[in-house]
Parts: structure tokens; sequence; C-alpha cells
């Protein structure tokens, strides 16, 4: 069995900054689809996900050399996630918003809202159910991006508190305000489900 396999993920950085490729690789494998996941609950769009989890391995690589082995991987990691939500949220604010409506061809036949995926519920899942998930998807979406980190975090990656704090860098009690926030957010957004 490879050793690589059974290594902590401290370990595998330490091989990282060594140049060990496989232990690179081996962190990806571990952690791509997981932060993957992170990127498409804030962000909504599949293509943009995969481009954020590549920036973040591009810069784990570069930072290989100064990490500190005494801090835990997979929080440092998120933690680099998160500010790479916060810088593409900052850049989608100076974006100009593009209509559904405007055509995208010469003949106005295609409008982006012709391409926008259809919202039917997947076979088998009960109708109900399926539209209740993308109202929470939907819901998790508008909130602000401080208070959308600390739900798909806590909720999504399942993080404690204390591993919110550590990972965004703020107290213990901010994690427990912005989820209160978020939460009444969230409850005032679904009444209707209620």
């Amino acid at each position: 069995m490879n050793p690589q396999l059974m290594a902590t993920d401290e370990e595998l950085m330490d091989g990282v900054a060594g140049g060990e490729a496989l232990a690179f690789d081996q962190l990806l494998e571990r952690h791509g689809k997981p932060l993957f996941n992170f990127f498409l609950r804030q962000v909504g769009n599949v293509t943009e996900a995969e481009d954020l989890v590549q920036t973040t391995f591009v810069r784990i690589l570069q930072a290989a050399p100064s990490f500190d082995p005494a801090q835990k991987f997979t929080t440092w990691a998120y933690r680099i996630a998160h500010n790479l939500c916060v810088d593409f949220f900052r850049r989608q604010q100076h974006r100009r918003a593009v209509s559904l409506d405007e055509p995208l061809t010469d003949d106005e036949s295609l409008t982006l809202g012709d391409l926008m995926a259809d919202d039917a519920p997947a076979p088998g899942l009960r109708f109900e159910d399926n539209q209740l998930q993308a109202a929470i998807r939907r819901a998790v979406t508008t909130l602000p991006v401080e208070q959308r980190a600390v739900v798909v975090l806590c909720h999504f990656e399942g993080r404690s508190y204390p591993e919110i704090a550590e990972t965004l860098d703020i107290p213990v009690g901010t994690v427990k305000s912005r989820m209160h926030n978020a939460m009444r957010r969230l409850r005032d957004q679904l009444q209707d489900w209620m």
C-alpha cells in the first residue's frame, strides 16, 4: 500500500513543499470534490466553482513552503477558499447584469433565458421536496457573502462554530451572530414553506 495514502494532510503538505507531485495529487484527490461543493454552494455556477477550485490549489501549491504544519490543513485551505469567494463577489459587483431576454444571436431568436436549465424535478423525487430544496438553495445565494460562508461551512460542510471561526479568522461570537442573522433572513425568505 502506498504510504502517502495513509499520510495526514499536514504530512502531504510537507511533501508538496519538497516538490513531491504525488503528495499534491493526493491532496487534490482528498479535497478537490469537497472544495468544489463548497464553491458551488457559494457561487451557484459549475464553471466558476471549477475555476475557484483550481485557483485554490494553485494558491496551496504556491504557499506550500510557508505552510505551518502545526495548523490544520483543511482550516487553512478553506480560509483560502473563503477569501477567493469574497474576491469573486467583489468582482461580480462590477460586472454588468445581463438580461435573460437579451438576444444572444444576430437574428434575436435565442436568449439567455432559453438556455437556462429547466427547474423540473428529477425523476423519482417528490415535487414539493425538490421545490423546497431549490428554494433553500436560491435563498442561501441571496445572503451576504459573510453570512453565506458561515451557513455553507456549518450546514453543508458540517464544520463546528470553532472550526468556522478559525477558518474565517473571526471570533466564535461573530460566527454565532452571522449564523443568527442568516437564519433570520432565510426564515423570512422561506416563510411560505413553513
